[in-house]
């Protein structure tokens, strides 16, 4: 379906990029419709960075400003569905004694890692059902919301800043920067690689 499409459109499409070729979907990454909302969202507002006052070019807020006002609810529903999860997880390890601000301050510290912890600590951290980063464990009905939301936002806001775009003769702009998408994947990849040499 995706290869069907005329015009794939994303916000951060590198992200999805990277995660579409990490589940086997690299033929998407040549894909030539491929473009990115967010530089239609950047060419079609001041360059004024945010700190001066210019706009805050993440989805929800960007849709927030733009789309839906509620736009942020989906994502606070996700967020709640995670700390639900983290507090199951947690109310395990306080069971066996474990005090989660000292667990925390370790953890934090990059020379540590769940491996330098007593296995009955690490059998819990790693254990993939009490993990909140594991979209698994997000109730369907609260992840479909989020997701198609997202997906919605990200069109909305491209067909509303193409005009703008447009209008300010921005669109070859816009192209040479659809053209890079690919390039910068790509070098985002190989840097990846050679990180995981070391």
């Amino acid at each position: 379906i995706l290869l069907s499409a005329k015009k794939l459109i994303a916000w951060n499409t590198k992200f999805d990029l990277h995660m579409t070729y990490n589940v086997g979907m690299e033929k998407l990454i040549k894909h030539p419709g491929l473009t990115d909302a967010m530089i239609y969202a950047r060419l079609a507002n001041p360059a004024i960075p945010t700190d001066k006052g210019g706009p805050d070019l993440s989805l929800k807020p960007y849709s927030v400003k733009h789309i839906d006002s509620d736009a942020k609810s989906y994502e606070k529903a996700v967020a709640m569905a995670k700390r639900e999860l983290a507090i199951k997880r947690n109310n395990k390890l306080k069971e066996m004694g474990v005090k989660i601000g000292e667990l925390n301050t370790f953890l934090k510290d990059k020379i540590n890692t769940a491996d330098d912890l007593p296995s009955e600590i690490r059998d819990i951290l790693l254990d993939t059902s009490y993990n909140p980063d594991n979209y698994e464990n997000i109730p369907w009905n609260v992840l479909k919301q989020y997701a198609a939301f997202d997906a919605i936002f990200t069109i909305e806001n491209y067909l509303r800043d193409l005009p703008i775009v447009e209008k300010r003769d921005q669109i070859r702009i816009a192209e040479r920067e659809e053209q890079l998408i690919p390039i910068l994947w790509n070098m985002e990849l190989i840097l990846l690689k050679c990180m995981r040499m070391q």
